[in-house]
């Protein structure tokens, strides 16, 4: 017999999001960062994984507060825009489309 629950529809459909297909990662409810009010670390990682030139070079000029600072940026432009309209990110390196 087919499970028809409610549960089995969440279920199925976290299974999908999460898989390779989805491209979500499952995270832990204790990596959510109360104060910030966001997933910190997945920020930061998607960050340094997706443009690791632009956060060394963000390294370079923070340092040891490299972190921090990115916060700080984040949630300025957050408050200033709105988490819809802009997402903290880096200026590609491509000038494809003359838009740099």
């Amino acid at each position: 017999m087919i499970d028809t629950s409610e549960k089995c529809f969440e279920s199925d459909i976290e299974t999908f999001l999460i898989s390779s297909e989805g491209g979500y990662i499952k995270a832990a409810s204790q990596e959510f960062d109360k104060q910030k009010g966001l997933f910190f670390n997945i920020l930061l990682k998607f960050i340094q994984t997706t443009q690791p030139k632009q956060w060394k070079r963000y390294q370079t000029i923070y340092a040891q507060n490299s972190e921090q600072e990115f916060y700080k940026r984040f949630e300025e432009c957050v408050k200033n825009y709105g988490l819809a309209r802009h997402h903290q990110r880096f200026r590609p390196q491509s000038r494809i489309g003359g838009k740099n």
